[in-house]
């Protein structure tokens, strides 16, 4: 039987497309069972060493800002730093700066989390089968909207926006 030559590139476009998903799905599995080398640490305190880079903010909106631990208002600086109250390991950098607040507190605000985290898995499906026309995620911005919420009282005035 003969195949066209469109056919026969078609199935050797496949061929070769299997055969680089494959390649790339080994590489992959290499990558992650590969033993990782264990982090250099300060022999004084046994905590891991920070690299260069550990300073600098590694997302794609400010590549060149470096972190600070110092909240105040600048005029002249060519890239604003990145306020931070945690370091690296997760630890408070300045003890005044963490907040005092109840456990219940805490978990009421981590349960509004996960709440918001599993509405926009819902909504934003029923947004993709076309169900409802709009929908913005605000995936790894959960402890942004509930932190300023729970800052406010009943007597602040809060302004919605779309």
């Amino acid at each position: 039987m003969f195949r066209s030559s469109a056919a026969r590139s078609a199935s050797a476009a496949r061929q070769r497309s299997r055969s680089s998903s494959s390649a790339a799905a080994t590489a992959f599995a290499n990558a992650c069972t590969a033993p990782r080398p264990a982090p250099r640490r300060d022999l004084s305190t046994g905590r891991p060493l920070r690299s260069a880079t550990a300073n600098r903010v590694s997302f794609p909106g400010a590549p060149t800002s470096t972190y600070t631990e110092e909240l105040k208002f600048i005029s002249d600086h060519p890239t604003i730093p990145t306020y931070r109250v945690l370091d690296l390991e997760g630890n408070v950098i300045e003890k005044a700066q963490e907040p005092e607040l109840p456990k219940e507190t805490l978990l009421k605000m981590y349960k509004c989390m996960v709440t918001l985290n599993t509405m926009d898995v819902i909504l934003y499906e029923a947004q993709r089968q076309g169900r409802i026309s709009f929908y913005m995620t605000s995936y790894g911005e959960e402890a942004t909207h509930m932190g300023s919420a729970a800052a406010l009282t009943l007597e602040d005035v809060v302004y919605g926006c779309v």
